[in-house]
């Protein structure tokens, strides 16, 4: 597209609309990074991270003067609560046992759930430009690539603030200076696993833009049910 292309990849009047987003997606990173760090087991940060989407289908409802009728609430209610179900007794089966929930890690993963549904929200205002200023752009490529560019710096930022000293982080962080490799060690599939977020991201992207957020969520819960259905199946 010329050498305009570039301008517009760098206007800083479109980027600053996606910092907000950019800013949330990482605090809901760092919300299940401290549900870990207590101990948090990841069957109580994957269950209850399903009730991403009626949380997005209320701010949806705000955000966005969206008229859901009362079939499409119950609709969206029957599929949490299924999810939620079919994950609880799922692990159940695999451990043995009843699993017990510690209150204070479902709580982070709560606020973390409305920090990450509240940044795609807002991510779709801009998608659809219905955000606030003046720049607008109409090409999803460049609106997405403004979203990673500004969730980089906001990512940087953090990378240099002395985490260690929060108490919460200092035993995970200085376990973690240990390590040699800044990022650990790879292998191959750790490089096909970030090729497909790569992708998932922009997908997610795409989908958000052309229909919603409550769309997209609705698609990726199905995807990963159908995903442990087919590939990893009880035995």
């Amino acid at each position: 597209e010329g050498s305009g292309i570039f301008r517009d990849l760098l206007s800083w009047g479109q980027l600053w609309r996606f910092m907000i987003s950019a800013l949330l997606f990482t605090v809901a990173s760092g919300l299940v990074l401290m549900a870990y760090c207590i101990r948090t087991s990841p069957m109580e940060v994957v269950t209850f991270g399903y009730s991403y989407l009626p949380i997005s289908a209320v701010l949806s409802y705000f955000a966005f003067n969206r008229r859901y009728g009362r079939l499409e609430w119950l609709s969206v209610g029957m599929l949490s609560l299924g999810v939620f179900a079919f994950v609880l007794l799922r692990e159940e089966s695999r451990e043995g046992k009843e699993l017990r929930f510690q209150m204070k890690g479902l709580l982070l993963v709560f606020a973390s759930v409305c920090c990450s549904a509240t940044g795609s929200i807002l991510a779709e205002r801009v998608f659809k430009e219905r955000s606030w200023g003046d720049a607008k752009q109409d090409r999803f490529y460049i609106m997405k690539f403004h979203l990673d560019l500004t969730a980089t710096f906001v990512a940087a930022l953090l990378w240099a603030v002395p985490l260690k000293r929060v108490v919460i982080f200092r035993d995970f962080m200085l376990r973690w200076e240990k390590s040699e490799d800044w990022f650990g060690n790879w292998g191959a599939s750790q490089y096909i696993m970030v090729a497909v977020m790569v992708a998932h991201g922009w997908a997610a992207g795409l989908i958000t833009r052309e229909f919603s957020t409550v769309i997209r969520s609705v698609v990726q819960t199905l995807a990963l049910l159908s995903t442990w259905l087919i590939g990893d199946p009880l035995r």
